[in-house]
Parts: structure tokens; C-alpha cells; sequence
């Protein structure tokens, strides 16, 4: 097979007046979120924009769950329903969020602070605050039992998931 090369798209989806950070496909909707302050949410079918969120802030990350999208604002985290309206915020952090990381119910946020925070997403609680890294927190991941996190300062840290339930046990680890 020889390479064919493509150089009209099938569509264009154009409303952001500057950079998209990012895309999210999630059911029947694309959520694009950009510099220019807003999350915009299409049909996927027709491309048509369906809902337009004037955030007021640079939306350079935003991730999703099965109920909601969370984007990062400043020194918290707002909570999203899909279809666009804000249900509450994640407050705790003293400097911008950096990054985000989703397991189950819960939302794992690290920071300028160099902190990690562990927060419950129905209650809109925080559960749990890690400290070590003597630079910002860039990066979080989660698999399995392990929280990991990236700092300005040159480490990769691995932390106990204390939420880690064991599926085989159905007991907390």
C-alpha cells in the first residue's frame, strides 16, 4: 500500500479566537478548551457548537470523567457537568494547578505549591495532601496501587494509593 496524502479535512470545527490546548471526545459531544478563556462543546455528528463557556482564564488542560470535566483555575480546580455548568470548585491549593489525574471518584491535582492533592469529586472534598518535592509538581499519574508524581526539582516520586481498593479482596489496601 502506497502512503496517500490528505490535505483537505473532512471538517473544521472554528470558534476559538486562539491557541486549543486540547480536544476531549466523550459520548455524542467534542469538548475543545483554549488560550482564549473557554471550553467549547460540539456535536460530533454535524460538528455544530452546541455550548460556549466563558471562563475567564486560559484553559490550558482539562480532563474528564463519566458525569463531569474538570478544569484547572488558577489555584483550584472547577467540577463541570457535560453539559457545561459549573457544580462547585476544589479549593486548597496557594499557587496554580498544574496538572491532573483521574481514579474512580477521585481527582489527584499536584501544583506550583509542590503539593499533591488527593480530593473525593462527589463529595467535593479533599481526602488526602502529599508532601516532598522541592520544586512545582508537573506531572500525576495513577496506576494501581501507586500515585506518581514529577517535579520542577528533577524527581519522580511513587506514593501509596491509600483509595487503591483491591478488586480481588474487595477490601482497602
Amino acid at each position: 500500500m502506497s502512503l496517500q496524502k490528505f490535505d483537505k479535512p473532512f471538517k473544521t470545527l472554528s470558534s476559538h479566537s486562539q491557541m486549543v490546548f486540547g480536544i476531549h471526545i466523550k459520548d455524542k459531544s467534542i469538548y475543545s478548551h483554549s488560550q482564549d478563556g473557554t471550553v467549547k462543546i460540539w456535536k460530533l455528528k454535524n460538528g455544530d457548537q452546541k455550548k460556549n463557556i466563558e471562563l475567564g482564564y486560559p484553559v490550558t488542560s482539562l480532563s474528564m470523567n463519566k458525569n463531569s470535566f474538570f478544569t484547572q483555575a488558577k489555584t483550584s480546580v472547577e467540577v463541570w457537568n457535560l453539559k457545561g455548568k459549573k457544580c462547585f470548585s476544589l479549593d486548597g491549593h496557594t499557587a496554580p494547578v498544574l496538572t491532573t489525574a483521574r481514579y474512580k471518584n477521585y481527582l489527584v491535582t499536584g501544583s506550583i505549591d509542590r503539593t499533591i492533592r488527593i480530593w473525593d469529586v462527589k463529595k467535593g472534598k479533599q481526602l488526602i495532601l502529599l508532601r516532598a518535592h522541592e520544586g512545582s509538581v508537573n506531572s500525576v499519574e495513577i496506576k494501581d496501587r501507586w500515585v506518581y508524581s514529577g517535579s520542577e526539582d528533577g524527581t519522580i516520586r511513587q506514593w501509596e494509593n491509600v483509595l487503591y481498593q483491591d478488586e480481588e479482596d474487595h477490601g482497602w489496601v
